[in-house]
């Protein structure tokens, strides 16, 4: 009787002790940075990522195998990926060489100023791995904490409070936040972009990417804090004007959020000494490669106008799929979303119509799912498998990374479309991009409906072909020409004009080494045959 009596006192503590540290362990979960969380979520994806298999919409990897990691050099860091943090060796292998990490300023000091919890919101070993794998970190801050919230009916979104006192100030929250950021990071993260689609509207198509509950204003003295403070943490430190998307103002007919911040930044005297308190300008632009090279001259025209010639980031591009054959990945097609095959085609033409454009970096997003609430972003799926855009990455970051590019299309002799609008003419694409060694690669493809027979002028002996995975295609040469086949473009959404294609065929990469002269200098579209 007396063992049994033991036996139920020993159970009954052990009991108490589960009870206690499951408590516990749930006030620790509350209260823990999602990024931490997710850490512990799913750890596998982190620390076991070995399975570099590619799964195309059919199941199987069809065929599409991951290239060798690319060791070439990006000296201008052109090629990122978002949240690349946690997948590095990934990254690593993708050919990433800058990525944007957010830190939410609400969940490092969630209930008071006192609070910093910075180092378990992002343990610095992950950001050392990033470093190591020569991928360089770049910070989003945003998110206000409830305890410096100047309008709590906007939650995160709102306006800091104390904005307008001076710099050093310690009731100007902002200020305090981002001077200490800046500080205890220097020499890992030095580039800071404040704020992420501060232009989209609570009231917009897109409101469930609300972030700002402020006007542009507002957004003016935020960056003008932002930057004072993060160069007294950090003399190095460069501040990137928050990523807009361009789309929330242009189809309301108002002017871009960057042209309005710029307005209510022309009566600060120090605005011109500061050159608007930003060192790059950031945007976030989808679905059409099209957009990139219109909407950069856009805003270089809004900069121009202030007397700037900030360079542009293109912090966010992606077209997501629909047609994603794991479990619980796919969605509906809706005229925007797009197939597997099409995304990956995207990468290759986005990353060339990127660099031809001027952008001064550009990053995918994002590296890993994550969160599949909504769409579904990643290169890498939560299970470690790979979608067929990974390999498109890897493609053109080995074949046009560290080069400079220029573009030239071939128009339709007639319109098909109204003239003057958004929708290009282009029937032929093709971005020229010469590299160190006298390469010249050319980025070709299709903006039909239809296959089409092409030549282009053959500027060395030395040539190979290759399709949007890296894979050798036939390469037939007719005299002085080159001669293959472009398929023909299929991502057509209800929105546009019959005939029109916002992402073009499977594009066609022609390699040539040992080109002389200046090849850009008189590049050429294909020419059509039949």
């Amino acid at each position: 009787m007396r063992s049994l009596v033991r036996l139920l006192r020993s159970l009954g503590v052990i009991a108490l002790f589960l009870a206690v540290a499951s408590g516990l362990a749930a006030v620790t979960w509350h209260v823990m940075p999602e990024g931490s969380r997710h850490l512990l979520r799913d750890p596998m994806d982190y620390f076991f990522d070995t399975r570099d298999q590619v799964i195309a919409a059919d199941g199987t990897t069809a065929g599409i195998l991951t290239l060798p990691a690319w060791t070439g050099t990006d000296r201008g860091r052109f090629f990122g990926a978002t949240e690349s943090i946690w997948q590095s060796r990934r990254a690593k292998l993708a050919g990433v060489r800058w990525s944007r990490v957010v830190f939410y300023w609400s969940e490092i000091q969630p209930g008071s100023p006192r609070e910093w919890r910075a180092p378990f919101y992002l343990p610095d070993r992950m950001i050392k791995k990033e470093r190591d794998s020569g991928i360089e970190v770049v910070g989003l801050l945003m998110n206000t904490p409830i305890w410096a919230q100047s309008d709590s009916r906007r939650g995160t979104r709102s306006v800091p409070t104390g904005l307008d006192r001076p710099i050093d100030d310690p009731q100007n929250l902002w200020a305090t936040f981002v001077r200490r950021m800046a500080a205890e990071y220097r020499g890992r993260v030095d580039t800071w972009i404040i704020w992420n689609e501060p232009d989209i509207r609570a009231d917009g198509p897109n409101a469930q990417y609300f972030t700002w509950g402020g006007d542009a204003a507002d957004y003016a003295r935020l960056l003008r804090v932002a930057y004072l403070a993060a160069r007294l943490g950090n003399p190095s430190a460069r501040v990137v004007f928050g990523a807009t998307t361009y789309w929330a103002d242009a189809n309301d007919n108002r002017p871009l959020f960057l042209e309005r911040t710029l307005t209510a930044l022309t009566g600060d005297p120090d605005a011109e000494r500061y050159r608007y308190y930003f060192d790059s300008v950031a945007l976030n632009l989808y679905t059409s490669p099209d957009d990139l090279g219109r909407v950069a001259t856009v805003y270089r025209s809004v900069l121009g106008r202030f007397g700037l010639t900030t360079p542009l980031w293109l912090t966010e591009t992606n077209a997501t799929p629909y047609d994603d054959p794991v479990k619980g990945l796919g969605r509906e097609s809706n005229g925007l979303r797009v197939t597997l095959e099409q995304q990956a085609a995207y990468v290759v033409q986005a990353f060339a119509m990127g660099l031809a454009s001027g952008y001064e970096r550009m990053a995918f997003h994002s590296t890993m799912d994550r969160s599949t609430e909504d769409e579904v972003w990643g290169l890498v799926r939560n299970d470690g498998t790979l979608r067929p855009a990974f390999v498109a990455y890897q493609t053109a970051a080995r074949y046009i990374a560290g080069g400079r590019a220029r573009f030239v299309g071939r128009e339709r002799p007639d319109w098909r479309w109204p003239a003057g609008g958004y929708v290009p003419n282009w029937q032929m694409y093709l971005v020229g991009v010469e590299r160190e060694g006298g390469e010249l690669v050319s980025v070709i493809w299709n903006g039909d409906g239809e296959v089409r027979e092409v030549t282009l002028p053959a500027r060395s002996e030395q040539a190979t072909l290759v399709d949007k995975y890296g894979r050798s295609q036939p390469l037939m040469r007719e005299g002085s020409r080159w001669r293959f086949s472009l398929p023909g473009a299929t991502a057509h959404s209800p929105l546009d004009p019959d005939g029109y294609f916002f992402i073009g065929g499977d594009p066609l990469l022609l390699v040539e080494r040992g080109v002389t002269g200046e090849p850009l200098a008189v590049l050429e579209p294909p020419a059509l045959l039949g």
